[in-house]
């Protein structure tokens, strides 16, 4: 979330949720995903592009949105390996992770599991004036927005090569989260009767919890002919998501 505010054309709203040129672009993990940027675990991700003006073949909503094509972290060296991630952020909120690979002659098998946290503290002000027949009322509203996430994220892959032009793979992914954002907000207003002005002040907390879960997968089959540049390539994708907010 932090590099992707940095990018010009690019906005994030508190809750990971991101616009390019006022459009939602399509995020890839290998296959489109509904996860907003804070649902994505990012000590597993090796890169992130971003595709203004993609291609015509790459079917982004609308063709002018965008990709977000996030690639994950993945060990390609034959036998068995691994390792281990652990972090904290500034606000002393900790994550951590680890992946396996696995592969023997054509059968390769890589899965990774992550956990993390998230503060994000928003404030911001707003001033405002309504004119009655009577009086003329200014208001001054000071918020802070935070929102505290915990997330636990896995995924997995199996690629098995039949024989030599064909290729098959197959990939998957689940996560869930919990969110508890809430907002203080202090109000001050100022009531100017003719010869007269009155002041109040009051304080304002509103508090949310949900609950967001995500699970999805790919499966993807490949043949190469003899001619060079010549393929055959198929996919199917399944993804479902769901967000839960309790007021």
């Amino acid at each position: 979330m932090d590099v992707m505010k940095n990018v010009p054309s690019v906005q994030v709203d508190i809750d990971g949720n991101v616009t390019l040129r006022n459009s939602s672009p399509t995020s890839r993990r290998r296959a489109p995903t509904s996860l907003t940027l804070d649902q994505i675990p990012a000590d597993a991700s090796r890169a992130w592009r971003l595709l203004p003006t993609p291609a015509p073949n790459t079917n982004a909503s609308g063709g002018t949105s965008g990709i977000l094509n996030i690639v994950l972290k993945k060990n390609r060296k034959a036998g068995y390996n691994g390792n281990v991630r652990a972090g904290v952020d500034q606000r002393g909120r900790i994550n951590g992770g680890g992946d396996i690979n696995v592969k023997q002659g054509k059968f390769n098998v890589f899965a990774n599991g992550f956990i993390g946290q998230r503060k994000s503290i928003s404030p911001g002000t707003t001033t405002g004036i309504r004119s009655t027949t009577t009086a003329l009322r200014t208001v001054f509203t000071r918020a802070t927005t935070m929102s505290i996430r915990a997330t636990l994220s896995s995924a997995g892959s199996a690629s098995i090569i039949c024989w030599t032009p064909q290729y098959i793979s197959f990939s998957g992914n689940l996560v869930h989260g919990h969110f508890n954002p809430y907002t203080n907000s202090d109000l001050y207003v100022d009531t100017l009767y003719p010869g007269n002005t009155q002041s109040s002040y009051t304080r304002r907390l509103s508090t949310s919890t949900g609950d967001f879960r995500n699970h999805g997968g790919m499966l993807s089959y490949k043949h190469t002919f003899p001619k060079s540049g010549e393929e055959l390539t198929a996919d199917v994708n399944y993804s479902k998501g769901t967000n839960t907010i309790i007021t």
